[in-house]
């Protein structure tokens, strides 16, 4: 696993969906000539009436009281423990299908959007090969970033610098897309010189402490990480990083399997997802 970025539940057992989710979201997501069609009657004012608007004091976890705005604990307390460990990651589209390459999106937007729902990750890095050549592809990215506000907030997507389809043809299109640098290499690229000319907020550590409130936020940072348990150990510490997975299943499965061996935190796993969707949260704000 590498990095890349910068935070008890009620599983549905059935699914593995959030409580909140529309089931009709699983079994309508289909692929048409654009890719990604979003059922009409899942409109974002139905998916809200499905959270109540508050949480009374005494029903929210002593570890979460005070740290989360209520929309973050009522999301926290829909989630599956395998939901919560998704925060922790950004993957590409085959990480998250967990297929060994990702093939064009014309033929697989119906198993991404199932996926999303199911582990709502912290980012999406899409390679140019994944698009079909004739596809609409700030259609079919848009599509999705409302898919991906039903399960956790709105997930950012990412564009490596050196795809045609660079982050600034895309911002000059008007979607608005967050990067997240990905390494030395991409420092002073592509993603800097967009969001000086107004296209692109960039969020690093540095950033997202700066938009979420000190006092009840820890920001999170770019680290790295050889195993899951180093991982746990990382979330165990209070230490706020977001990492790079090749196979989110995977991955998940083995931290939920720490988390059954009492080797990672459930109360440090929540404050960790937390912060996630928190910083989601002000990026589904700058949107509005």
């Amino acid at each position: 696993m590498v990095i890349i970025m910068v935070r008890q539940f009620f599983p549905n057992t059935d699914t593995g969906v959030p409580e909140y989710v529309p089931k009709e979201v699983t079994s309508e997501l289909k692929t048409s000539q654009g890719g990604f069609e979003r059922p009409a009657d899942l409109m974002e004012e139905e998916t809200k009436s499905l959270l109540p608007e508050s949480i009374a004091e005494e029903d929210i976890p002593e570890h979460l009281r005070g740290r989360f705005s209520d929309p973050v604990v009522l999301r926290l307390m829909s989630m599956t423990p395998e939901q919560k460990a998704a925060q922790l990651f950004i993957t590409d589209p085959s990480g998250l299908l967990g297929e060994e390459t990702g093939t064009a999106m014309e033929g697989t937007t119906d198993d991404l959007g199932k996926a999303l729902l199911m582990l709502p990750v912290a980012g999406i890095v899409f390679p140019v090969s994944y698009f079909a050549p004739d596809a609409d592809i700030k259609s079919e990215l848009q599509t999705l970033s409302e898919y991906s506000k039903e399960a956790s907030g709105m997930v950012p997507f990412l564009m490596p610098e050196e795809s045609e389809l660079s982050m600034k043809s895309l911002g000059e299109m008007g979607f608005n897309l967050y990067g997240i640098p990905m390494g030395e290499e991409y420092e002073g690229g592509l993603m800097d010189e967009a969001a000086k000319e107004g296209l692109l907020p960039v969020f690093t550590g540095e950033a997202a402490e700066l938009a979420l409130d000190p006092v009840y936020y820890s920001s999170v940072s770019v680290a790295h990480a050889e195993s899951a348990q180093e991982i746990a150990d990382n979330v165990n510490g209070g230490m706020r990083f977001i990492y790079r997975t090749d196979n989110i299943s995977r991955t998940c499965k083995n931290l939920t399997d720490l988390l059954e061996e009492g080797e990672l935190s459930s109360e440090e796993l929540d404050i960790a997802a937390g912060n996630i969707i928190a910083l989601k949260e002000v990026l589904e704000d700058m949107v509005k």
